[in-house]
């Protein structure tokens, strides 16, 4: 669809008088002051979750990877292959 086809929703600007210059609590910040609130550090990991680590070329190489050997990645402890 043409971008000038577009549908486009406004969405209402807050009441002047009541937001400029007036500090407004967000939906969490209850939470936050009691002490309540969830961080994403505090919720335990999904069982069978996995880490990823990417790997990066040594610095100074040039040219082009035509071949990687990654079997002594695939081989060592808790990789998942």
């Amino acid at each position: 669809m043409p971008l000038s086809q577009t549908r486009r929703t406004l969405i209402p600007a807050p009441d002047r008088d009541k937001a400029v210059g007036n500090a407004l609590p967000h939906d969490s910040a209850a939470w936050q002051i009691q002490g309540k609130a969830n961080y994403i550090d505090d919720l335990p990991e999904p069982s069978g979750l996995l880490h990823m680590a990417p790997g990066y070329a040594v610095q100074g190489a040039s040219g082009p990877i035509v071949a990687l050997d990654l079997n002594d990645v695939r081989s060592a402890p808790g990789v998942v292959a």
